[in-house]
Parts: C-alpha cells; structure tokens; sequence
C-alpha cells in the first residue's frame, strides 16, 4: 500500500480558491466586446449592444436592440396628454312651463369654461335651441354642476368643455 504524504493545507486550499475566483469571473460575467450607436431616423436612435460571454468550450454572441427617442436640440419635451374634465355632481335642467305647453323640445350646445377647481366659470351657448327659455334653463342647471377638472400630468387645469342639453317631451 503506498502512504501519502500529509502536505500543508496553505498549499492546497490557496491555489484551489484563486483558480474558482478566477473561473467565476470569467463564467459570470459577459465579456462586452463593442457597444455603438446608429441613428436611425432624426427623431430616433437605435442602440445596438452586442454582448459575447465567455463560456467553457463554446463562445455565444447575443445582440440586443432598443429604439430610444431623441430630441432635436432646442425642442421643448414633449407635455403630457391633457385629460378632459369628468361631471362628478348633475342638476337636470328644468323644462320650462312655457316651452311644455307648446310642445317645444330642442337641443342647446353650451360651451362651458371650468376652472381648475372644478366649478364652471363661465357659461356661453354654442348652438341655441332656438328657444330661449330651453337655453337659459339648460345654462342654469350645467352652472351648478361640478367636475373633476381637466388634468395636464397630474396637475389640474382651466378649459373649455362643450356640453349638449337635450329637452325631448315622451
């Protein structure tokens, strides 16, 4: 039987973690080997990064691809859509006595300023009815409504808003 020779731990064990640090480097990290930029059109920029990691035995490329848009220099960033105001609170128009006894129906178009607290500012008829009594109870009512005001981002905003009032007798 042959004896083996007892031999320092020092001698083994150091040798053995530099040769798995190094192993570990190598394996897990990619090793980058170019990273450009072409421009694609005048508003945009394709990125190409091709990336080669380093395995055992064999080489694998991958290529990655993204489309980021650029601005031209001394364009303003573009604003966030504005989103329209929402009623939150309704008072039905009240059909006039007049307009009911002579069967009279129409439809008022008014065009409404709505701050950004969400109150309606001012009230101005887009398209009357024709009938003066349906446009001024159809303002009337729309000036007690509220709403959630128009947004710009999360920031509220004044603006115009139009809203159609129909009067129809069933």
């Amino acid at each position: 039987m042959i004896k083996a020779k007892a031999l320092p731990v020092n001698t083994i064990i150091l040798p053995a973690m530099i040769v798995l640090a190094a192993s570990l480097i190598l394996i897990s990290r990619p090793y980058i080997t170019s990273k450009t930029t072409a421009p694609v059109f005048t508003d945009e920029v394709t990125i190409v990064n091709k990336v080669m990691p380093v395995e055992r035995s064999n080489i694998v490329s991958a290529v990655k691809t993204v489309v980021v848009p650029v601005l031209k220099p001394g364009t303003p960033a573009p604003l966030p859509p504005v989103l329209p105001p929402k009623v939150i609170y309704k008072v039905m128009p009240v059909y006039p006595l007049s307009a009911l006894e002579k069967c009279s129906e129409g439809t008022v178009i008014l065009s409404v300023y709505i701050g950004a607290s969400g109150i309606p500012e001012k009230i101005e008829n887009k398209v009357s009815s024709g009938i003066v009594e349906l446009d001024e109870s159809a303002a009337n009512a729309v000036s007690q409504w509220r709403f959630d005001p128009a947004s710009r981002g999360s920031q509220a905003i004044d603006c115009w808003f139009e809203i159609p009032v129909s009067f129809r007798i069933k």
